[in-house]
C-alpha cells in the first residue's frame, strides 16, 4: 500500500476559504471529489507526494 495526500477545501458563501491536509493509504490513488452543501463548496484533491498537497492547500488559501 502506499500513502496519498489530499487537500479538503471549503470555499464558503462569504468568501473565505478553510483548506486541511488530509492522508490515506491505499493500493490506488483515490479520485478527487466535489460536493455542495447549503454553506460552501467541498473539494477533495489527491497527490501522490506531502509537497505537492501542501503547494495545493497554500494556493487554496490565499484564493480568498
Amino acid at each position: 500500500m502506499k500513502m496519498y495526500y489530499g487537500v479538503k477545501s471549503q470555499f464558503f458563501d462569504d468568501g473565505s476559504v478553510n483548506a486541511v491536509l488530509i492522508t490515506q493509504e491505499s493500493n490506488k490513488k483515490p479520485k478527487n471529489s466535489y460536493q455542495n452543501s447549503s454553506l460552501c463548496d467541498i473539494y477533495v484533491d489527491w497527490f501522490r507526494t506531502r509537497k505537492e498537497a501542501i503547494e495545493w492547500k497554500n494556493e487554496a488559501v490565499s484564493m480568498c
